[in-house]
């Protein structure tokens, strides 16, 4: 096992540096909200002085008349009710005491000086409404932001236009335009999840010297991509399969064929006749043409598939179809006609294509680095099919210019549109999701760290993925799965995976309990009763928190789990120093697989990048695990990250086959015919030829995103793709006396995994009133958030579920300031069940420093052995 540190890394950087934000934080509106604090707070100890005050002057009198006018100017005192107290302190000033006359005028001027410094502050807060607004739709009309907008035919683009006409022409943008801006900038400056050209990727090395930015982290190169629903789609209807293979995935046992559908979304058992069953078993592994395969069913005497109808399949049935024995079957061949002429054999042929036991030789993959304009360079490929395959490739790439992004959105939208109708898509097949997939790569620049200070951290890094990495948030559904087999078929025997699948399929169907989880697009937590993670649960718990840090340094190491399919974790974070000392600030974990480097190697080699070139940057593949070979998935095997649905429109151009990546195979192909399922074994085994096989899944697409099939067998026989432990292992903190939960940030060994959060029940944020000031509600959302602990600058985050809510991002925002507080307000009319707030971790003077001296953030991907 490696134990020491990769020199080069993936990198994520923001579109602009951490600066960038400055502009919409208003500070001097938090210096005006601290000055009406400050006021009131001197306000109210003037009252309580003049209350106990007029308190004695009320005792020394008797009952009557005065004593109650001088209650009453106690509790207008009290209340803040100046108007009142000034008349009656007029009417009542032979009763006071020189000290309550005193008290009384000093309470009265300290009112007046309230009273000027909320206007004040109100002038102040609603001018930096519109200044910080103004900045936030400014900022957000630079090219990195407008290129992503146009890119998703977005409508604020037109929403933006419009704020700049009004700014122009002096006016203020308007509130919710400016929202949504804010939102755009502060992720183009803080975020570095991957969208478009707000982020980029590159690449870092530990290296002999300070942690900086080399070279110019500002120039970026572009990347746009077809959405490859619509890249599969042109090349099955435009470019005629040069052959025909049978598809890998056919087993042919009980007098019947099972096959995995080609777009990996069902399982069929297919009845067929002996004679169709025997040519799909000698089908030749190069294929035949069509023309050859034409006439290799007219030599075969009537077969049959029974009309697996894709078009009306359910991705969960057993059977795509069941014929009715009490009607007559169209399709059954007459015994008293001839045989069947060439056409029906043309007819057959369409059938079995069409059912996905025939599937096309895969000659131009969606991994090639131009699938449209390779497939329209074939020579079998019509002039017209080229041309169109052409033009789409042209209208995709035109994405990638800055200057003609605007004007290719709608163009690659109408030419797409056009082809709608001419090629016969389904109706509203392109209403849902982008056309278009776009990355942006830092190739002039690189992030440094100091190899001598960051590489210890590798030693924490291993320490805390022993403890979290093994945890599998589908082990007990796939036990259920395993119980089920081995039930109908015994243990310890060897199961075709195409059968296995299929019985999984009908057990789902069937109402088998827990079955139909496998088959499910949620995301989904690790189990709270994980040895590791409870394990870690009661390390923490006896560990004392200081200063809002629970902190267990060293983190011991985990107890060994052999039985787990965990081999490496990836660590998304930030490298950042606190107090002088490294730490890493974990954003999230995935398996560790070269996922990400996958996927940046693919845009690499689109851009242009020669292989030298290339090189420069990591491309980890999976640590072996002993007596296991590593396959990859071939429809997903480097892919690009927008494989995503679309409408009507087929998911994927796949064949069944796993294209195996480990050390004792490298570059073999593995058909899923060949492989088999034994239950028994205590976890669900995959094999192939006695060895056994892991699925790592190396696309960039979430295991949730694949095709049912796809899923299952990540599900079944991989790591976790995911380990989004923070939710499960949280300490329980504590409560404030405004009923907010306060959980401390958790420092293991420089990790830190959790950053300190408070927690708090969306009905317990105040709401804004009917009519009141901008000024006014924020004056209560400072009390508030000061009672509960919430640091002003602070990560918001809406939960509105008791899931995972894994895609709802935090937002920074700034409490003291006119939008941020304009955010808090919006935040709560949703329906948001609870709101988490953060602390800002790194914070702009944490980000590493560019040449020029300016800072910008860097998530780090580093990938660890357990």
């Amino acid at each position: 096992m490696n134990t020491s540190p990769r020199t080069t890394f993936v990198v994520r950087v923001p579109a602009f540096p951490a600066d960038g934000v400055d502009a919409l934080r208003s500070p001097r509106a938090a210096d005006w909200l601290r000055r009406c604090r400050d006021a009131a707070e001197e306000t109210r100890l003037q009252a309580a002085r003049c209350s106990d005050i007029l308190y004695d002057v009320v005792a020394a009198l008797p009952v009557g008349r005065d004593r109650s006018a001088l209650l009453d100017l106690r509790r207008s005192v009290h209340n803040g009710r100046a108007a009142r107290a000034r008349r009656l302190v007029g009417k009542l000033a032979p009763l006071l005491t020189p000290a309550a006359e005193r008290a009384l005028d000093r309470w009265d001027r300290l009112v007046a000086d309230a009273e000027r410094t909320r206007r004040s502050a109100a002038e102040v807060w609603n001018g930096e409404l519109d200044r910080s607004g103004a900045a936030a739709v400014e900022t957000a009309s630079r090219p990195a932001i407008t290129l992503e907008l146009a890119r998703s035919a977005s409508p604020l683009t037109a929403a933006l236009d419009r704020a700049m006409t009004a700014i122009g022409h002096g006016a203020a943008p308007d509130l919710d335009t400016a929202l949504s801006a804010y939102a755009f900038v502060v992720r183009a400056c803080m975020k570095t999840t991957p969208r478009g050209s707000l982020s980029a990727w590159a690449h870092g090395v530990l290296t002999d010297g300070p942690d900086r930015w080399d070279g110019d982290p500002r120039p970026r190169e572009h990347h746009a991509e077809l959405n490859a629903f619509i890249s599969l789609t042109l090349l099955r209807q435009l470019v005629p399969p040069g052959r025909l293979v049978a598809n890998p995935s056919t087993v042919d046992t009980d007098g019947a064929l099972y096959a995995i559908t080609p777009n990996c979304d069902a399982v069929r058992r297919i009845r067929a006749d002996s004679a169709l069953r025997e040519l799909i078993a000698t089908w030749p592994p190069e294929g035949h043409t069509m023309t050859d395969a034409t006439r290799a069913l007219a030599a075969v005497a009537r077969p049959d598939p029974h009309r697996a109808d894709p078009r009306r399949a359910d991705p969960h049935r057993a059977d795509s179809h069941r014929p009715d024995p009490n009607r007559p079957d169209p399709h059954q061949p007459d015994p008293h006609q001839p045989d069947p002429a060439p056409s029906g054999a043309e007819r057959t042929l369409a059938r079995l294509v069409d059912i996905g036991l025939l599937v096309g030789a895969d000659e131009t993959p969606l991994q090639d680095p131009d699938p449209l304009r390779a497939a329209a360079r074939r020579p079998d490929v019509t002039e017209e099919a080229a041309a169109i395959l052409t033009e789409v490739a042209d209208a995709a790439d035109a994405l990638t210019r800055t200057d003609a992004a605007a004007a290719a959105v709608p163009e690659l939208a109408g030419t797409l549109n056009s082809l709608s109708a001419r090629l016969s898509w389904p109706a509203g097949a392109l209403r849902h999701g982008a056309p278009a997939y776009a990355d942006t790569v830092l190739t002039t620049g690189k992030l440094t760290l100091d190899a001598a200070e960051w590489a210890p951290l590798w030693t924490s890094l291993r320490a805390v993925a022993g403890w979290i990495g093994h945890a599998d948030p589908w082990a007990a559904t796939r036990a259920r799965a395993e119980a089920h087999l081995e039930a109908v078929f015994g243990a310890h025997r060897p199961i075709p995976l195409t059968v296995a699948l299929h019985a999984l399929v009908r057990a789902a169907d069937s109402g088998v309990p827990g079955i139909e989880e496998l088959w499910s697009d949620e995301f989904r937590l690790p189990p709270a009763d994980d040895p590791g993670l409870a394990g870690l649960r009661e390390l923490m718990a006896a560990t004392p928190t200081v200063d809002g840090v629970l902190r267990i340094d060293p983190l011991p190491p985990a107890p060994a789990r052999p039985d787990s399919l965990t081999t490496r974790l990836a660590f998304y974070g930030h490298p950042v120093r606190l107090d002088g000392r490294p730490r890493f600030v974990v954003n999230s974990v995935e398996d560790g697989c070269g996922r990400a480097d996958a996927h940046v190697q693919r845009i690499l080699h689109r851009i242009g990048l020669d292989g030298e070139q290339r090189r420069a940057w990591p491309d980890n593949r999976p640590t072996p695990l002993a007596d296991t070979v590593d396959v990859e998935i071939a429809a997903v095997a480097d892919s690009n990250v927008n494989l995503r649905v679309l409408g009507a429109l087929s998911e994927l151009t796949v064949s069944q086959g796993l294209s195996t990546r480990g050390r004792s195979a490298a570059g073999a192909r593995i058909d899923a015919r060949e492989c088999h399922v034994v239950a028994g074994e205590g976890r669900l085994v995959l094999a192939h030829g006695g060895r056994r096989l892991r699925v790592v899944p190396r696309g960039r697409m979430a295991d949730f995103h694949y095709p049912a099939v796809l899923r299952l067998l990540l599900r079944m026989f991989g790591p976790s793709p995911e380990h989004r432990v923070q939710p499960v292992i949280a300490p329980e903190g504590h409560l404030t006396e405004a009923g907010c939960r306060l959980v401390p940030r958790v420092d293991l060994g420089g990790v830190i995994l959790m950053r300190r959060t408070v927690i708090v029940e969306s009905d317990q944020v105040p709401r804004r009133g009917a009519g009141e000031t901008l000024l006014s509600y924020a004056e209560r959302v400072d009390a508030w958030r000061r009672g509960c602990a919430i640091p002003a600058w602070s990560f918001v985050r809406a939960v509105n579920a008791a899931g995972a809510d894994k895609h709802r991002k935090p937002m920074p925002i700034d409490l003291t300031s006119p939008l941020g507080v304009a955010q808090i307000e919006r935040t709560t009319h949703r329906e948001a069940r609870r709101l988490l707030f953060q602390e800002v971790l790194p914070d702009a003077a944490h980000a590493p420093v560019a040449e020029d001296g300016s800072r910008w953030f860097a998530e780090a991907v580093w990938e660890v052995d357990i």
